[in-house]
């Protein structure tokens, strides 16, 4: 089962909510988010300033979920104040946060019954999978003029190498997706880090294309390819 857009927004509605407040949501791909329990003691200025550092160093879509009707989400975009997420495959333990706190009896509860949590979400989610394609925009005209063929060395010709990391950029025409137009982004705007360590969360630009020379083809990074980050000097994931 190809778990779309639309379908996840209309299974959204009936998922329940995991109500071990406060924690963090980091969305990756889909319905997969991933979850980190926090301090109950925290005050809500600490809080969201933990989500800000958050995605200051994922880049990526973060919900401070600090109570049933306080949800803050941190991306990009800014910030908004919208329901608590709700999402098909909440997941734990991957992503590691801003600081490590002192594991209380408190905290250990709520993250036992995040456990459970997960356990059961798995349970209705069995037999799903995840598809992270591709993004872009609408080709124009000019676009498929422009960018249409390769070079001599069978490079797209909407792409160029960077003047810092060699690494080619620019813009694509995915054959397999006509009409769209898709970024291609070199290794130096790979801007996806450990909130622990601020290292790398993958070689390549989370949720991006990037040319694969050796390959001779555009390929794309989901979101989820982070989880596999283990933090060199801690050595862990």
């Amino acid at each position: 089962m190809d778990l779309d857009s639309q379908t996840l927004v209309e299974r959204a509605r009936d998922l329940p909510v995991f109500d071990g407040y406060p924690y963090l949501v980091t969305a990756l791909v889909g319905g997969l988010y991933h979850f980190i329990v926090l301090p109950g003691d925290l005050g809500r200025s600490e809080l969201v300033t933990l989500a800000r550092r958050q995605h200051s160093a994922n880049r990526l879509r973060t919900c401070l979920a600090g109570g049933p009707d306080a949800a803050t989400y941190v991306s990009d975009d800014g910030e908004e104040v919208a329901e608590v997420p709700r999402c098909t495959d909440p997941i734990s333990d991957r992503l590691l946060g801003p600081e490590e706190f002192p594991i209380t009896a408190e905290l250990r509860d709520r993250q036992h019954r995040l456990r459970a949590f997960i356990a059961a979400s798995q349970t209705r989610s069995a037999g799903g999978y995840l598809v992270d394609r591709m993004r872009g925009r609408t080709a124009t005209a000019e676009d498929l003029v422009r960018l249409s063929g390769t070079d001599p060395d069978g490079v797209p010709v909407g792409l160029a190498r960077c003047a810092v990391c060699t690494a080619y950029r620019g813009e694509y025409l995915p054959g397999h997706q006509p009409g769209l137009v898709v970024r291609v982004f070199c290794r130096c705007e790979n801007h996806n880090r450990c909130a622990r360590c601020l290292h790398r969360l993958h070689e390549h630009r989370l949720g991006a294309a990037y040319y694969d020379e050796r390959r001779a083809g555009v390929w794309h990074v989901p979101a989820f390819c982070g989880l596999s980050h283990v933090c060199p000097q801690r050595g862990e994931r």
